[in-house]
């Protein structure tokens, strides 16, 4: 009861939900913060929300102390991509904590349609196309997506549209360049799928969607497109959900096909030959036939053409082998169908020509194409030697019964007597125990070098280990601006996960915060570790080339920054 007086008064529970703006545009993003007072510890479900995309930020624990009272403070960041133009909403959200459930007030967004202003007077957009919206049913079309950037991304993450009514394939990794429209100077990066539509009729091409974090140019005379200070404390990233229009496919059906051939199903432009490697052969040999289809176009689909082999063989058809690429154009290449023929009566046959008929899309007609016709002459196989039969002796079904004869000594003597046994000296009590302790020694010796190599290889180590080997390959000579991008980045993470005794490949700005956070490095550090990472991601996505001097500052920072966490 004495006590009870010095106690500081409880603070109140409370809840409170907040955005930086309550108008965006498609494409913009909206800043959702949710702080809790007075709870302890807790979570936010952000499940009801529904007319936005949730990228969640992290969080943050503020603790203040006034008039000798102690309030904790937790905030949970989000950003808010919206999903479609209109009058949106954030629902009430529940705040789960130990003490109950809290609950914030809904909050209004107002949605608008993308600014009419012109992509090039923008400073990042994005466009779709494809090389043909009306195809033939089977025929390849190609499919384009550009970013168009005038500022440095980071955390790039694209969604491809999910083309259906179509098999679809990347050609190749993305591709950097330059390109000017209307005077102006873009950083651009494609990206290219081969399309084949499955069936006829009006299909749609959904919106792919980028999603990234755009650095604002810091307008007090920052001129470096890689300067540090942009992103360690004065540059603003704001998250943008870049999207291209819908596309609209007309796949027109394929007209129907005149007798006599068979429709193979190709669509291009395809070609066909044979080969025999030999034309004599007796019977019981083989010959081997060879058919190869090649052109450009859906030729992943071809399949070995019917052969109307004379009676009197035996076919046996080997695996088709393929050898078919991408290029910016589509799939080219050749199959390859051999088979092995095995005559069984003697005389003279002829192979009849492959054919193959295809939808050439140039000529917008059937194509029959045929290989030439083989003779082939089958001689009677030769007589095999007589073989020898040897038959038991005396022609009679009983065996002759042979004497047991003695025929030799062993090589060594057998000894029988008793001079064959020894005394042997008694083992001493030294030699005993030695021997005795050279089992134990081994297992001791053997766990301690498993246990060596199993303390060298635990996941902190070995992310350590990484991040020294791959700053060494950073700074040396003559490697290219990827592979130095590259290990600078694997250098940060791996320095990053062995503070935490993980393993992994890559880290978002926000969970290389989270690590080092909980490992108590100051902010600082914090921020410039996620900066790097931030910057060493845009340097390497934009495609635009580093200056030596700007390489050589970049990997000092990195250097002085795996040594601080390291």
């Amino acid at each position: 009861m004495l006590l009870c007086p010095l106690a500081a008064p409880a603070e109140a529970a409370s809840v409170q939900a907040s955005v930086d703006r309550n108008t965006a545009a498609l494409g913009e993003s909206v800043q959702l913060r949710v702080s809790a007072s007075g709870v302890g510890d807790g979570d936010v479900d952000v499940s009801p929300i529904r007319d936005f995309k949730v990228i969640p930020r992290g969080r943050s624990t503020n603790l203040r102390v006034v008039n000798g009272t102690t309030s904790r403070e937790i905030v949970f960041n989000y950003t808010l991509v919206p999903l479609k133009a209109g009058d949106l909403r954030i629902p009430p959200l529940a705040v789960r904590t130990p003490g109950g459930d809290y609950r914030t007030l809904r909050i209004d967004i107002t949605v608008s349609e993308r600014p009419q202003e012109s992509a090039e007077d923008r400073d990042i957009f994005v466009r779709a196309e494809v090389s043909n919206d009306r195809p033939y049913a089977g025929e390849q079309l190609v499919y384009t997506f550009r970013l168009y950037r005038t500022l440095r991304i980071t955390e790039a993450r694209f969604q491809k549209p999910d083309f259906a009514g179509f098999t679809a394939e990347q050609i190749g990794e993305e591709r950097s360049d330059i390109a000017v429209i209307n005077g102006k100077r873009f950083h651009t990066t494609t990206l290219s799928y081969v399309l084949i539509p499955l069936t006829a009729g009006p299909k749609t091409i959904q919106p792919a969607v980028l999603e990234c974090g755009v650095v604002q140019r810091d307008h007090r005379g920052g001129s470096s497109p890689f300067d540090f200070d942009s992103l360690f404390g004065r540059g603003r990233v704001d998250t943008r959900a870049l999207r291209t229009d819908a596309i609209d496919i007309d796949v027109r059906p394929l007209p129907d096909h005149p007798e006599p051939h068979p429709f193979s199903g190709l669509v291009g432009k395809m070609d066909i030959r044979a080969s025999l490697d030999k034309k004599d052969l007796k019977t019981g040999e083989s010959a081997t036939l060879t058919l190869v289809i090649e052109g450009a176009g859906n030729i992943v689909d071809a399949e070995a053409p019917a052969m109307d082999v004379p009676d009197g063989f035996k076919v046996y058809a080997d695996a088709p082998q393929e050898e078919i690429a991408l290029d910016p154009n589509g799939y080219f290449g050749k199959k390859t169908f051999r088979m092995a023929l095995v005559p069984l009566e003697p005389g003279a046959y002829r192979l009849p020509p492959a054919n193959l008929t295809y939808f050439d899309t140039g000529s917008e007609t059937y194509v029959d194409r045929r290989t030439a016709s083989f003779d082939l002459t089958v001689g009677e196989r030769e007589a095999e030697e007589e073989m020898t039969v040897v038959s038991a002796p005396n022609g009679g079904n009983g065996t002759d019964k042979q004497k047991v004869a003695f025929t030799g000594r062993d090589i060594l003597p057998i000894r029988e007597d008793l001079s064959a046994l020894e005394t042997r000296r008694p083992l001493s009590i030294q030699w005993f125990l030695a021997l005795l302790g050279i089992p134990a020694a081994l297992f001791a010796g053997v766990g301690g070098v498993f246990l060596a190599l199993r303390k060298g290889d635990d996941p902190a180590g070995r992310m350590a280990r990484r991040a020294r080997v791959s700053l060494k390959k950073a700074g040396a000579s003559g490697i290219g601006e990827d592979v130095f991008l590259s290990c600078l980045y694997r250098g940060v993470v791996s320095a990053i996960l062995s503070r935490s005794g993980a393993s992994g490949e890559s880290l978002t700005g926000a969970e290389a915060e989270m690590i080092l956070n909980g490992q108590g490095f100051p902010p600082e550090v914090v921020q410039g570790a996620s900066g790097l990472l931030e910057l060493i991601e845009s340097a390497k996505f934009g495609g635009a080339p580093l200056a030596s001097p700007e390489r050589e500052r970049l990997l000092a920072e990195t250097r002085r920054l795996v040594r601080r966490i390291s």
